[in-house]
């Protein structure tokens, strides 16, 4: 005869078992079904939560990478004589960042502080300026009763460029206002030609006793210049006034004089324009990318540096060496910048 096994020897003690019993019994297995399940659904619950932090995580994580490439590319193109040192994380939303781009201008040898470019990004891949007031601080010029621009952050003088191809009511030149500025004195300034010039034109008639910092280049169509308000709309949807006031510094594109991988400034520039129109994800910034890529090249299959005009530099120097400038036929408007103080 075959010894009974466990199950068997269980199942038998059911039957055996009195009423009293067998509810007791009943109650324990479904007591511990249900922590059974209780433990599963709380491990499921964290399972689903870890990956959703984990997803979470990485999309803002790409958002933020897409943003920080996009700003980055674009300012190759823009803010002239303005450099970047590098970028913080000011704060993490559940579907939107914050980051702060700390900035900083070259006058001379030296380093002078400027505005920290804030931007937001969020979830889906959109980054754009904060919100709010971004005017510059307007006061009226003693000596030649122009208006000047502040930065609003830190309080350095706004470059303003002149295109050749527009009248304005005034142009101001602060070539001739050196004779005021202290001669233990590094000054930035906004440079505005008569007409367009090749780069290398530039490079031969610029005094070689400034400091050539930054080209400005005729990034505007003819419809753009003939408008009758002397406005131009940008791909973003911000409007240029052309007419009465010129254009800010961080209205004009252009390039930094470096040579970089071996290549020269302006074929730098030209591969900036190809790259950004099909790697910036941002809409507005890849439009304009292409709009001046696509003018430049005009009905050739890609723009060439004998395609480039430019129409005014940012220079830096002591009082003294940008006075070379004022025999200058070329130059139709000039402003200052930055001004830094000598520490030597």
């Amino acid at each position: 005869m075959t010894k009974p096994n466990d199950d068997e020897m269980e199942f038998e003690a059911v039957f055996e078992m009195d009423d009293n019993k067998f509810q007791e019994a009943v109650k324990k297995a479904k007591k511990k079904i249900a922590n059974r399940n209780i433990i599963i659904s709380v491990l499921v619950s964290l399972g689903v939560l870890i990956i959703l932090i984990v997803g979470w995580l990485s999309l803002m994580g790409l958002s933020q990478a897409v943003a920080i490439q996009d700003e980055r590319m674009y300012s190759q193109i823009k803010s002239p004589n303005v450099y970047e040192i590098g970028y913080q994380i000011q704060g993490n939303g559940l579907f939107e960042g914050t980051l702060s781009f700390a900035r900083y201008k070259m006058v001379g040898d030296i380093p002078v502080d400027w505005n920290d470019d804030v931007i937001k990004y969020n979830l889906f891949g959109r980054s754009g300026r904060v919100l709010g007031d971004h005017s510059p601080v307007q006061t009226t010029d003693k000596i030649d009763g122009l208006p000047r621009f502040y930065d609003r952050d830190v309080k350095e003088r706004i470059m303003q460029f002149y295109h050749p191809d527009v009248d304005y009511k005034t142009i101001r030149n602060d070539i001739l206002q050196l004779k005021n500025v202290g001669t233990n004195k590094e000054i930035e300034m906004a440079v505005s030609f008569d007409k367009g010039y090749s780069p290398k034109e530039v490079r031969d008639f610029l005094p070689k006793e400034v400091s050539l910092e930054w080209y400005w280049v005729d990034t505007y169509s003819d419809s753009d210049k003939r408008l009758e308000d002397h406005s131009l709309k940008q791909e973003n949807g911000n409007v240029i006034n052309f007419g009465s006031d010129p254009l800010f510094a961080d209205e004009v594109y252009g390039f930094s004089e470096e040579n970089i991988e071996g290549i020269s400034s302006e074929e730098a520039f030209l591969r900036d324009l190809n790259e950004g129109k099909t790697e910036v994800s941002k809409k507005e910034y890849s439009q304009e990318f292409e709009h001046i890529y696509n003018l430049l090249r005009g009905s050739s299959k890609e723009p060439k540096v004998s395609d480039m005009k430019i129409i005014g530099v940012v220079v830096t120097g002591s009082p003294s060496q940008l006075m070379s400038l004022h025999a200058l036929k070329e130059i139709r408007a000039s402003v200052f910048g930055a001004i830094a103080e000598k520490d030597y």
